[in-house]
């Protein structure tokens, strides 16, 4: 589990490391959803096509699993709303600066600003795995 844990935040960990962050983060969020509603197709077309009840109590998993990853997209919208919602004055000073900086220096300062972000993402995961947001 934490082995999953760790491979998740590293993934997001590289996509909060590129340019086009946003369009990274609502990929993922859609392909997530994709995921829940296509298990949704996967239990409705087994329910249909089954009779025996041993089959019957297969969907019942499937549901659960797609009752997770619904949790789990809630968990993360909570969360990257909470990210965009922060009013950090580091974050804040970096933009303001940002327009004068040569552009060498502004890649470098994005990079920066990824690194803020991500440890706000660590600290919002600790927050959520302690039930803060239940």
């Amino acid at each position: 589990m934490s082995e999953d844990l760790n491979k998740k935040i590293k993934q997001l960990a590289d996509l909060l490391a590129q340019e086009n962050m946003q369009d990274n983060l609502k990929g993922l969020l859609s392909l997530l959803a994709s995921k829940s509603t296509g298990a949704d197709d996967d239990s409705s077309s087994k329910a249909s096509n089954s009779r025996d009840p041993v089959e019957s109590k297969e969907e019942k998993p499937a549901r659960s699993d797609t009752e997770d990853n619904i949790d789990m997209l809630r968990k993360a919208k909570v969360i990257m709303d909470r990210l965009n919602n922060v009013n950090d004055p580091r974050i804040n000073l970096l933009m303001a600066i940002k327009p004068f900086l040569s552009s060498r220096r502004q890649k470098k300062l994005s990079g920066c600003l990824n690194i803020i972000r991500m440890s706000n993402l660590v600290r919002l995961m600790e927050e959520n795995e302690k039930g803060a947001f239940d």
